[in-house]
């Protein structure tokens, strides 16, 4: 990933909860983290165009599956928690 930016994880929590807030701070997240991927995904090899197409899809997947709210800070970096996320979509 591109250099990532130090984690809030109170706005991870809260975007990754339906709470108040909780749309203010997925779209600062989304907004914070799309270069970091999609930095990722292109040293991967893929296109410009395949890869704003995978990491609209990483980020799409992130809200539909509810996978921001199994972040949590205890288990380690978000960074690490957005490599095991996102890997398997790239491997498709």
């Amino acid at each position: 990933m591109a250099e990532s930016p130090t984690t809030s994880w109170t706005m991870v929590s809260a975007a990754g909860h339906h709470s108040s807030g909780s749309a203010d701070a997925l779209s600062q997240l989304c907004a914070t983290y799309w270069l970091p991927v999609y930095a990722s995904i292109r040293r991967k090899g893929y296109s410009l165009e395949e890869s704003e197409d995978l990491c609209q899809a990483f980020f799409t997947r992130l809200l539909e599956h509810g996978t921001l709210g199994e972040a949590r800070r205890e288990r380690g970096k978000f960074r690490s928690f957005l490599f095991y996320v996102g890997d398997p979509l790239c491997d498709q």
